[in-house]
């Protein structure tokens, strides 16, 4: 009974070790996709900043940001196809208050057509879009004051500072209709390769699901991911949610930061992912150890009938 009852209870404890196995191995390879889902988004948004260091270190060196010179190197870019997600590069000047009539003047002449600085802002320093690429679908973004909103200023103002890129809080955008949370990726430019004068910033602007929602081939399949522009999972700064069902077993939370944002990850395993680590094996690992515990158990009473008709000969000898 003894040797039983070790077997049942060794059952039971590779039971345990291979279950406790399986889980580690999940959660394992689980880090990993993850970690390389976070790689992704980074050199995404690392990708944006490339297209910002090349016009801007092209209207350092050459000076020159008028409308047709602009629009030649931005699609010489193939921005749709190159940088998904990315809607355009905009530049926008530095304009103090009395020179605005002269910007809307001249930006009206390029483009011809009346344009005028939008919306009407207290703010002591302008800061105008004076260009864009691809100009189709973006045309209301000439003429933008985007001093308007803190949040822009802010991260416009630091990459001056810093003379480093620099991400907005998120934002709405104005030339997408949909209403998605969106951000601007900035740089300042600088005169003579960058050791001149401040001539503007070249900006780039993204939704944050675009950029996001095919930044690797494991979303959806092995996990869902929500994006929060926050330190923490913040219901009130969502950027993106790629969950449309109840989430798996796993779960993995990251800060991320980007460029002087902090964004909040939270990674979720999906139903196809735990599957592959399904409870089978743990199970098949209890049924066999039952079952040789159940074949000791009956060799051990096969061998107490040995062993009683044995003894049950002796004495009918001795009789």
């Amino acid at each position: 009974m003894l040797l039983v009852l070790t077997s049942l209870l060794m059952s039971m404890a590779l039971f345990h070790y291979v279950r406790k196995f399986q889980n580690l191995n999940a959660q394992s390879e689980f880090n990993e996709i993850t970690a390389d889902g976070i790689d992704n988004i980074e050199a995404r948004i690392n990708s944006y900043s490339q297209v910002l260091t090349g016009i801007a270190a092209h209207i350092a060196v050459t000076g020159d940001i008028s409308r047709s010179q602009y629009v030649e190197y931005m699609a010489s870019l193939d921005l749709a196809r190159e940088f998904p997600g990315l809607l355009a590069v905009n530049f926008i000047s530095s304009v103090l208050p009395d020179e605005v009539p002269a910007v809307e003047a001249a930006l009206s002449r390029e483009y011809g057509r009346a344009v005028t600085t939008k919306p009407a802002t207290d703010t002591a320093e302008k800061m105008i879009v004076t260009r864009i690429a691809p100009e189709q679908g973006n045309e209301g973004v000439i003429g933008l004051d985007t001093s308007f909103e803190p949040g822009r200023r802010t991260a416009l103002n630091r990459a001056r500072d810093t003379r480093d890129f620099a991400l907005s809080p998120r934002i709405f955008l104005v030339q997408d209709d949909t209403r998605q949370p969106g951000f601007l990726l900035s740089r300042a430019v600088y005169a003579d390769a960058g050791n001149g004068a401040f001539m503007g910033w070249v900006v780039a602007p993204f939704i944050g699901a675009a950029v996001l929602k095919d930044a690797s081939a494991q979303l959806g399949q092995s996990y869902d991911l929500m994006v929060f522009d926050a330190e923490f999972a913040d219901p009130q700064a969502v950027v993106y949610a790629s969950a449309t069902e109840a989430g798996g077993r796993i779960e993995r939370n990251y800060n991320l930061a980007l460029n002087g944002q902090l964004w909040h990850l939270k990674f979720v395993s999906t139903p196809a992912f735990d599957a592959r680590f399904n409870a089978f094996l743990p199970l098949a690992a209890i049924v066999i150890g039952l079952m040789l515990t159940a074949l000791l158990a009956m060799a051990l009473k096969y061998s107490d009938c040995l062993l009683y008709t044995s003894d049950a000969a002796d004495d009918s000898l001795r009789v």
